[in-house]
This record gives C-alpha cells, sequence and structure tokens, in this order.
C-alpha cells in the first residue's frame, strides 16, 4: 500500500503506525480511522462508520500436492473434510486422490483455510474447500475464494444436499442443480449449450466436462430453446425468466431452490383474521404461490366485503365462528389454517380443528398460529426454520431444525423482534458474558391497524416513542429460545423500515 501514488504525508504516516501497532496485538485486534462525528457510530467496527485494518496473512498457491506443508494439510483434511470425518476414507487416501490431478491449491499461512482446484478439464472444478471456525470467522474463506475468482473464470463443484457449505455456497454461484442428494453449483458457464451438457452429465452420476464457453448469453436467448426441454437448472443470465417462488432467483439466497411437489394440486389455506397487516401479507404471498391457494378469508369486521389484492379467484370476507371451522375440518377441504389473531384469541379455533372427527388419511391439517400463545408450548414446533452450522453462524439466519418443520403440523410463527434479535445474537452466544440489550426501533405498522398512540403519524411526527418496557412479549421469547436473558428495549416511529442493534 506505501508504494501506491495516492499513499502520502499524513496517510503514510497512519499506515505505518498501525502496522507498528497491530504488529504487537493479537492477530483479532483491529483499528479503526474514524472522525470523532461519527465515533458514535463504531458500537461494532466491523459495520461501522470508519476504516477498518486488521492484521492479515498472506495466501499461499501451490501446483503440487506433495510441496504443502504436510502437517497443517493433514490437520485441516481431519478437521474438516467430511468424507474423512466419516470414515469413508483416511487422509492419506484423501491426499493421494489429488496427486493424479492438475491442480492448484490455495491457503493461509497457519492454514485454517484450503481449497483445491483440479484444471485437468477446460473448465476447472473446485474438488475441495476446507475451513474451520477461525477461517470462517476471520474472513479468511472470503479470501481464498476471491483468489480463486481471481485465477480462475469459470469453475464447477459439487456439495452433498445436507452439507454445511451449501447455504454459502448458494452465495458465490451463477447457477446450481439438485438431483440425487447433491448440488451441482456452476459459474462463468454461459453457453446454453455448455450448461445442457453439464446437468446431463451430472444427473446421469458422471463428473461434470464442459468447454470454456465462447460467447456470452443475451437476455431474452433462452426463451423455449432445447436446453430448457432437456432439464431444469438455472444461471444468472436468464434466471429472472426461469425462476419461479421461493427458489434461488436471488445470488445471497441461503435456501435450497424449491423441489417438486409432492401434492397433485395445490393446498387449501383458510386465514382466520385477514384485516391487519400480518393478514394483508399473507395474502399477497399466497397469490404468488405456485402450490397454495387461499379457500377462505374470516375477519369480523369486513364481513361480506369482497376479497381485493387476490387474483386466483373471488373471495368474500366471512366471519367464521368456532362451529364453523369444526365443520370446515371435519369436511376435510382445508389442508392449512392459519390464526393470524390478535395474542389470546385463537385457542377456541385451534381446539376446534384438534378436535374434529375428520377421518385420519395418514396426514394431518397443518395449523400456523401468528399470535404469541403457542410460542411457549413445547407441544408446537416454533417456526424460525434451520440450524446455524458450525463456522456459518454468521452467515445464516436458520435456527430450527428444517426436517422437524417439514413433519410438523402445529407450528408457532416466531415474532419479528424475536426474529431479528435470535438471528442477530444467537451466532455471538459463546462470546457474551451478560444479558444483551437490544434496541428495537419498528415503524407504525408494527402497532397493528387499530388506531392508537402508536400509529398516529402526528403524534409519531419528529418522535420516537418507547413503550412495554418491562416484560415485552418478545423479551421473554427471545430469553426463553436462545435459553439465554436479554434486554429489550421497542421503540415506535413515525416511518416504515425497522431497526434493530445489540448492545453486550
Amino acid at each position: 500500500m506505501l508504494k501506491q501514488p495516492w499513499v502520502k504525508y499524513g496517510t503514510k504516516l497512519k499506515i505505518r503506525e498501525i502496522k507498528e501497532l497491530l504488529d504487537y496485538l493479537p492477530r483479532s485486534s483491529s483499528v479503526a480511522i474514524i472522525s470523532t462525528a461519527d465515533l458514535q457510530k463504531e458500537l461494532f467496527t466491523d459495520t461501522g462508520a470508519g476504516t477498518l485494518i486488521r492484521r492479515g496473512y498472506k495466501l499461499a498457491q501451490w501446483d503440487n500436492i506433495n510441496s504443502i506443508p504436510m502437517d497443517p494439510l493433514r490437520s485441516i483434511v481431519s478437521k474438516c473434510d467430511e468424507d474423512v470425518k466419516s470414515g469413508k476414507i483416511s487422509v492419506a487416501i484423501a491426499l493421494r486422490q489429488l496427486e493424479a490431478h492438475h491442480l492448484k491449491a490455495y491457503a493461509d499461512e497457519p492454514m485454517t483455510v484450503f481449497a483445491v482446484v483440479t484444471t485437468d478439464s477446460p473448465v476447472p472444478r473446485l474438488e475441495k474447500f476446507l475451513a474451520t471456525k477461525e477461517g470462517w470467522l476471520n474472513n479468511v474463506a472470503e479470501n481464498v475464494w476471491a483468489a480463486i475468482r481471481k485465477g480462475h473464470d469459470s469453475l464447477v463443484w459439487e456439495c452433498d444436499e445436507k452439507s454445511e457449505q451449501a447455504t454459502w455456497y448458494f452465495a458465490r454461484a451463477e447457477g446450481s442443480l439438485l438431483s440425487r442428494g447433491k448440488y451441482l453449483f456452476w459459474y462463468g458457464i454461459e453457453d446454453p449449450t455448455e450448461v445442457a451438457k453439464l446437468v446431463d452429465q451430472f444427473n446421469r452420476g458422471e463428473q461434470p466436462e464442459v468447454t470454456k464457453n465462447s460467447h456470452r448469453l443475451s437476455a431474452g436467448l433462452f426463451g423455449k430453446s432445447t436446453v430448457e426441454q432437456v432439464r431444469a437448472y438455472s444461471t444468472r443470465s436468464f434466471r429472472a425468466q426461469r425462476r419461479g417462488y421461493a427458489t434461488n432467483a436471488h445470488p445471497t439466497n441461503p435456501n435450497p431452490p424449491l423441489r417438486e411437489t409432492l401434492n397433485d394440486k395445490p393446498a387449501n389455506v383458510a386465514l382466520i383474521g385477514a384485516r391487519g397487516y400480518t393478514g394483508q401479507a399473507l395474502i399477497n404471498l399466497i397469490n404468488g404461490h405456485p402450490h397454495l391457494t387461499l379457500s377462505h378469508v374470516s375477519s369480523r369486521e369486513l364481513e361480506g366485503k369482497p376479497l381485493e389484492g387476490y387474483t386466483k379467484s373471488k373471495l368474500i370476507y366471512e366471519n367464521l365462528q368456532v362451529e364453523d371451522v369444526r365443520r370446515m375440518e371435519e369436511s376435510g377441504e382445508i389442508d392449512c389454517w392459519v390464526m393470524a389473531l390478535p395474542n389470546g384469541v385463537c385457542k377456541p379455533f385451534v381446539d376446534a380443528v384438534d378436535a374434529s372427527n375428520k377421518p385420519k388419511e395418514g396426514k394431518k391439517t397443518v395449523i400456523v398460529d401468528l399470535s404469541a400463545d403457542y410460542r411457549f408450548d413445547n407441544g408446537w414446533t416454533y417456526g424460525l426454520p434451520g440450524t446455524p452450522p458450525p463456522g456459518f453462524s454468521l452467515l445464516t439466519i436458520e435456527l430450527q431444525s428444517r426436517e422437524k418443520l417439514r413433519e410438523a403440523t402445529h407450528i408457532s410463527n416466531p415474532g419479528c423482534y424475536a426474529t431479528a434479535a435470535q438471528v442477530g445474537i444467537a451466532p455471538l452466544l459463546e462470546f457474551v458474558a451478560g444479558p444483551p440489550t437490544i434496541f428495537g426501533v419498528s415503524g407504525y405498522s408494527g402497532a397493528g391497524t387499530k388506531p392508537s398512540p402508536k400509529n398516529d403519524v402526528k403524534n409519531l411526527k419528529d418522535n420516537l416513542i418507547p413503550y412495554s418496557l418491562t416484560d415485552h412479549i418478545h423479551e421473554r421469547e427471545i430469553s426463553y429460545h436462545l435459553k439465554h436473558p436479554v434486554s429489550f428495549i421497542p421503540h415506535v416511529a413515525q416511518w416504515s423500515p425497522p431497526l434493530v442493534r445489540f448492545s453486550f
């Protein structure tokens, strides 16, 4: 950096002094350059207002597996290679398999991250990407990936469906495919013919080989080409045309692509309590979902009025009573009940569904409660999906087993603040000594549609109003599910986007 022409005078002095400071501090230390006016923003230096400087390690590259320092290499392979950890192969076999390839290997000095790209084919193949927890948390994985991207214009790699790294790979791939319990990822391959060849080989269980793409794919080229008829897949060039609902349409989406539904027709959803913001948002989601249809909407205040914003069919608001719910459940016409009611109201409706005499058909009706009534009930599944894998805890928002959610029939939906707080705090719990303090600010829509001082725009103008400063339901919910006490200070403001900050 000192050789750059723009580095001179005070900048050069700062860099030298910072280097001297960091040379004597642990590598986890960092220095931030910030103006005094922005000092209050520096709650977390990694996301603060200043320039963050940290002492890192140089990345090394090798063209031969035998030239790599063997002790640290054996150590990271034994710790992080899934085939070795499961006992499928030994460390020696794992390394011997790489000897037969032309390759490029990458690692940092202490080898907290190790990657191998083989170059036997025209398009390189990522054979291994191994990272320890320190490698993920210290951003070494990102640096190694940047080196791989710089050295290879295109790349192909595979990953087990249940691998903890699948989430991370989705954010870095331009295309993906799920087949036989494995994901195929790629970037830099934009010729439809080559993508079709890649996909076909993968589906047949062969190691994919493709030639280097010779031209880029234009936006409207794909249409109904031969490639679309052969397999379903995606690349960034035409993803907007090919993808539908809840797929990997966004490059940072951590969820795998939507699999084929097992139902031969869309599931019928009945929404109880459709007047509020939550009910309206859910109506919009169902309207765009290919495997769900809204069959009933219930609202006491809107009874008899037509439902607006739903285009799949014409619906009229009903005022469903408990006996109506029981009768409809027994008839088998509803696949999923969604309770969008205020806290403390939905129990009679839930009891009506559970007590119905609906014939047993091997599949029970699903109930999703959006209120807080069952968030502390161990008989219900708390619906914050997934499990944060080791090393990915800062990159994922998943806290509950997806397998458990898939089988659940009674799902309690997490609260809004509770979701944000758990996502932010869960990865840091092992480093937290006392109760974290959560400073939450919500737009006035968070106060619901019923008029009150908390959603009065005039009252909120140039204002920030704290409320429920003790024993807030979300404070109890966060503490209960994190199994760690927290302090929560909610506020309401005159704008819509939410803001949640944490302090420790």
